[in-house]
């Protein structure tokens, strides 16, 4: 039975399929992580504004707080309070990652898990996440302050994720383009999009190919070197990008909308991890496009 038939006959069964596939999907990574991270006591650390989070010194050309994960990040941070980090299924090769999960670029961590399976019914992927747990209104420390851009991404648990991979889908959350981008780009009044990037020149066609056929009413767009300087944003070709350390030194990254992420959750809500418990068809959609194009 293909891919497409399997999804069909979802369908038929959505309450049932959302009850014991998607949810249980989410709450896999939050209860029965088979392999999950255990800081050591250095990684637990207090907060200290003169020195670090908003008034440390940010990277040339960055917006980012902190240099790296470790020992930056960690030293300021505290696990399971701040942050954590979690993965599963490490026998597998084929590898779906949110290096921004949890409440940093939100709904990143949820796709990654639907998409990696884990449950008796479905053929089971790699996952990796790295979550931010700040409560929303966390206004000096929030959880912006715990992204570390792809090419700085150094937790070590994620890093030997990566290392074994042969394939790798990294999912990131992307802002809606102004209206001024959306005028130089022809994107119309489109505001849901899914720019593909990595080194993985074949995957990130299937890839393109998958979520077009799956999702017509989204733009899909791979930059190239020849982009307009706001789409090479969304290039992840270089080899120190998380997506690209695999066992080949190629692989793909999906920057998504805020607004293309609003379709995968019920209401449109997504802010919290209640919220995002609850999910729609699209994510059932999504899961199926990207295990299609990777397997």
């Amino acid at each position: 039975m293909t891919s497409l038939a399997i999804f069909l006959s979802m369908r038929a069964i959505g309450a049932f399929f959302l009850s014991t596939v998607l949810v249980a999907g989410v709450s896999i990574f939050i209860s029965s992580c088979n392999d999950v991270s255990i800081p050591v006591a250095s990684e637990v650390g207090t907060y200290d504004a003169t020195t670090s989070g908003k008034g440390a010194t940010l990277l040339s050309g960055d917006n980012d707080i902190y240099p790296n994960v470790v020992p930056a990040l960690i030293d300021d941070q505290v696990y399971g309070v701040d942050y954590q980090y979690g993965s599963r299924n490490p026998s597998s090769t084929i590898l779906f990652a949110a290096i921004h999960g949890g409440n940093i670029e939100e709904g990143t961590t949820e796709i990654a898990s639907n998409c990696a399976g884990g449950n008796s019914s479905s053929p089971q992927h790699d996952f990796y996440s790295f979550d931010g747990k700040k409560p929303a209104n966390n206004t000096l420390y929030d959880n912006d302050s715990l992204h570390v851009t792809a090419t700085h991404f150094n937790e070590n648990s994620g890093i030997t994720r990566i290392n074994n991979a042969t394939k790798a889908i990294v999912l990131h959350g992307a802002r809606n383009p102004t209206s001024s981008e959306k005028s130089a780009e022809g994107f119309g009044t489109n505001t849901k999009i899914i720019f593909v990037g990595g080194k993985d020149e074949a995957l990130k066609s299937a890839v393109k190919a998958k979520l077009e056929e799956y999702f017509p009413q989204a733009l899909v767009i791979i930059p190239t070197s020849q982009s307009s300087s706001y789409l090479k944003g969304y290039l992840g070709t270089s080899s120190s990008n998380f997506c690209n350390r695999t066992v080949s030194g190629k692989g793909v990254q999906l920057e998504m909308t805020w607004d293309f992420r609003k379709t995968l959750f019920t209401g449109g809500q997504l802010s919290t991890p209640a919220q995002r418990a609850s999910q729609t068809w699209e994510m059932v959609k999504l899961a199926v496009a990207l295990r299609e194009a990777v397997e």
